[in-house]
């Protein structure tokens, strides 16, 4: 009995003593956020509870449509483009954000030095498409955008 006990000891100790894989492996995460996004729909709730997509719609110049882009040094610029005075202008704001899982946090400071932040919900991401919501004025809007 002394032996088995003995045995039973020796496998706990061997199991929690044996090298830590994790504690050498260099973990590389990926930010799968990063790239230039460009929004394509744009959703929201109707009076039934449902979500309802359409296809963004924007002044865009050429091949130049709105679009984020996301850094990989955290920062992102937000690009709008408009020709409604007959040429093209593109108007832009930097700021940075912090993803942490599901949410993500943009924070941007304006010309008079104040501070907005933006609270992000995103329900999808992959490589190629990235779809958010966020509340504005008391109404969720939903986006749609692919890299």
């Amino acid at each position: 009995m002394k032996k088995i006990n003995f045995l039973v000891l020796l496998s706990f100790v061997a199991l929690f003593s044996s090298c830590d894989d994790k504690a050498e492996m260099n973990y590389v995460y990926q930010n799968n956020l990063a790239g230039t996004w460009k929004v394509t729909e744009q959703g929201s709730m109707n009076s039934q509870g449902g979500l309802d997509y359409e296809v963004y719609h924007n002044d865009a110049c050429g091949t130049d449509v709105d679009n984020i882009v996301f850094n990989e040094d955290l920062t992102f610029s937000q690009n709008d483009f408009s020709s409604a005075t007959g040429t093209c202008q593109e108007t832009s704001a930097t700021g940075t954000y912090v993803q942490d899982n599901h949410s993500l946090t943009l924070t941007q400071v304006d010309q008079y030095g104040t501070v907005h932040t933006t609270l992000i919900t995103i329900t999808k991401l992959d490589k190629t498409h990235l779809e958010f919501n966020y509340n504005q004025a008391g109404q969720l809007i939903f986006y749609k955008l692919e890299k």
